[in-house]
C-alpha cells in the first residue's frame, strides 16, 4: 500500500499573518495564549489575501509586544486546594522561641551587624568572609569585631563583680582604675626621722657679780 505524503496547501500558508505564525510556533512549544481578536488582525488577514502572500514578515516591535500583553486574558482555575495555616496562638512557647525572634533578639542582631559593618569600614567591598572569622571551641564562627566586643564586655562585667565584692567587704573604689590597682601593694610615704644635730647646745651662763 503506497503512502502518500500530504503537504499543507499554499493558500493556507499565504493567508496567515505574523501573529498567527507566532501563535502556531508557541503552540508547538506548549505555550497557549488566549488573545482577543481585534480589528487590526482582521485587516491584516484581508491584506494577506490581496497581495498573494507577498507580505514580508516583520519582527515583533516593543509596541506590538505591549499590545499583545494588553490583549492577553488571564483565567483562574476553579478547582483549588485549601491549606489551613495555624494561628500564632496555637504554638507553644518553646516553638515560638524556635521560630520567631523577640524584640530583644532583633535589637541584639541589629547592634551586632552595626558593629561588624563599622569594623569593615562601612564598605561592601571590605566585608569579611567566613574564612576570616574566628572559630570558637563550640564550632561557632564569630566575626573578629564581635568577638573583641564580647571579650571587652565580659572583662567589664568581671571588674564590676569584683568592685561589688570589695564594696561589700568594706572597701570603696571611686573608679575601675582603683579596682585594678587593688592588687598592688600600697606605697606608704616614708617619713624622715630627725637626726640629732651635731652642734653643741648653747648653755646659758648666769651672770656672776664680782
Amino acid at each position: 500500500m503506497a503512502i502518500i505524503k500530504t503537504t499543507p496547501s499554499t493558500s493556507s500558508l499565504l493567508h496567515r499573518n505574523q501573529y498567527q505564525i507566532r501563535a502556531q510556533f508557541l503552540n508547538s512549544l506548549g505555550i497557549v495564549r488566549d488573545v482577543v481578536p481585534t480589528d487590526d488582525d482582521s485587516e491584516d488577514e484581508m491584506e494577506g489575501t490581496n497581495d498573494n502572500g507577498k507580505q514580508p514578515l516583520e519582527f515583533m516591535r516593543e509596541d506590538d509586544d505591549h499590545d499583545m500583553q494588553q490583549q492577553t486574558q488571564v483565567t483562574f482555575a476553579l478547582d483549588v486546594s485549601l491549606h489551613e495555616i495555624p494561628s500564632h496562638r496555637d504554638y507553644s512557647p518553646e516553638d515560638k522561641l524556635a521560630i520567631w525572634n523577640g524584640s530583644k533578639q532583633v535589637s541584639a542582631i541589629v547592634q551586632r551587624n552595626t558593629v561588624e559593618y563599622a569594623a569593615e569600614g562601612w564598605c561592601v567591598e571590605g566585608v569579611l568572609e567566613e574564612d576570616s572569622f574566628v572559630q570558637l571551641p563550640s564550632g561557632e564562627l564569630v566575626h573578629p569585631a564581635t568577638l573583641e566586643q564580647q571579650q571587652r564586655i565580659a572583662k567589664q562585667r568581671k571588674l564590676r563583680m569584683q568592685a561589688e565584692k570589695r564594696r561589700k567587704q568594706g572597701y570603696a573604689y571611686k573608679s575601675v582604675a582603683d579596682c585594678l590597682n587593688f592588687h598592688q601593694k600600697p606605697v606608704k610615704a616614708k617619713r624622715r626621722k630627725q637626726k640629732p644635730s651635731k652642734r653643741t647646745p648653747l648653755r646659758t651662763l648666769s651672770a656672776t657679780s664680782e
